[in-house]
């Protein structure tokens, strides 16, 4: 259902509706005028309450969560309502019926109108699911020399080698400070460093035939949005992450983490 169509369409009979009144009332109020024409006004009044502030109330309530109580959508309805209304009296030019009765009226069809669209309105909101999503944008693999400073293609069930700094033995530990440092093979068949965040990293233990190496997963996190009331689908992108999986042999186990 096209809600904010018919809003405009309200928004179109108000001007209209502002119009008349302007003109009706240059020398006085609407009482002024003959039976029929205040019954008009009192009416194209109404629809014009009914279909701008009855509908705007009605999306900001049929925004909230199906979990919220029924006073939960009564404390949130009255500021925005009352807000609401007063701009409608002031921009309408409700000022200008003197008559109670119509005051009143103009207030009852008010408050029926923001219960009559917050109904379908949130039976039509309840109809979209979203869900999160991700897909694999891409993959690229790195083979490793050195993870946290430890030499991994010289690990195996015993340990031996020599630190990356080429003294000392490796025994030690592996520092889990917020990012994981690393040396890797590139194109060119050169050592480079890099380090990653560690939160987006994790380990998956190899077996001792395998070479250690770094595998890059880049995702596409996207919003799906299947709107059950039209049968419309659609995705809305929102970021893009990367998954750091570090292959390495078991033997690492062997070294403490600080």
């Amino acid at each position: 259902m096209k809600f904010w169509v018919i809003w405009f369409i309200g928004i179109g009979i108000t001007i209209g509706t502002r119009i008349a009144i302007n003109m009706l009332t240059k020398h006085g109020n609407i009482e002024d005028n003959s039976k029929p024409v205040q019954v008009i006004m009192n009416l194209l009044a109404s629809i014009s309450i009914i279909l701008v502030g009855g509908i705007a109330n009605g999306k900001w309530l049929g925004t909230f969560s199906n979990e919220h109580k029924i006073w939960v959508y009564i404390v949130w309805a009255i500021i925005p309502a009352c807000l609401t209304y007063l701009v409608a009296y002031l921009v309408l030019g409700l000022y200008h019926f003197k008559r109670k009765l119509s005051r009143i009226g103009f207030i009852v069809v008010f408050i029926i109108s923001i219960i009559g669209w917050t109904i379908p309105i949130c039976q039509y909101n309840r109809n979209i699911e979203r869900t999160t999503e991700k897909d694999v944008a891409s993959v690229q693999e790195r083979r490793l020399l050195y993870f946290c400073n430890i030499p991994v293609q010289e690990i195996s069930g015993e340990v031996s080698g020599g630190s990356i700094f080429g003294n000392g033995n490796i025994s030690g530990s592996i520092s889990t400070s917020d990012e994981l440092s690393y040396w890797y093979v590139n194109e060119n068949n050169e050592g480079k460093y890099d380090s990653v965040d560690a939160s987006n990293s994790k380990i998956v233990f190899i077996s001792g035939d395998e070479k250690p190496y770094l595998e890059i997963v880049n995702y596409n996190i996207y919003t799906k949005t299947i709107n059950h009331n039209n049968g419309k689908e659609y995705k809305t992108p929102d970021k893009e992450v990367a998954e750091y999986i570090f292959h390495l042999p078991e033997a690492i186990m062997q070294y403490s983490l600080d």
